[in-house]
């Protein structure tokens, strides 16, 4: 959909800039190093996340068509708490799908220039 290329999701009737969570948390330079990231998952790891992750994208999707068909008014506590869990939920999908990419889709190249 064109709203996507904007940077931009629907909002019962006009549109809102996306606030990922990922704006929240710390940075790689500020985060505290760990044993485990993304690399380290194999695919069938990251296969079978993504499979509960759009399952559970699909309930939030539904929940959220279904509030604006009963026209909650989007100033609702519950209504901007389901919106905001669609909202990460989506950033997580999609960012599941992005390390389940065997072509170095969204990865940084190595030192040899060459993507890993």
């Amino acid at each position: 959909m064109s709203w996507r290329l904007y940077g931009l999701r629907p909002y019962f009737g006009c549109y809102s800039p996306i606030e990922s969570a990922a704006r929240r948390l710390p940075s790689r330079q500020t985060a505290i190093k760990c044993g485990v990231d993304s690399s380290h998952l194999q695919p069938e790891q990251i296969a079978q996340l993504r499979r509960v992750v759009g399952r559970d994208l699909r309930f939030l999707n539904n929940l959220c068509a279904r509030m604006q068909s009963l026209r909650f008014p989007v100033d609702d506590p519950l209504c901007r708490a389901a919106l905001t869990a669609r909202d990460a939920m989506q950033d997580l999908y999609t960012a599941s799908h992005y390390a389940g990419c065997q072509g170095g889709v969204g990865k940084p190249p190595d030192r040899t220039g060459s993507v890993t």
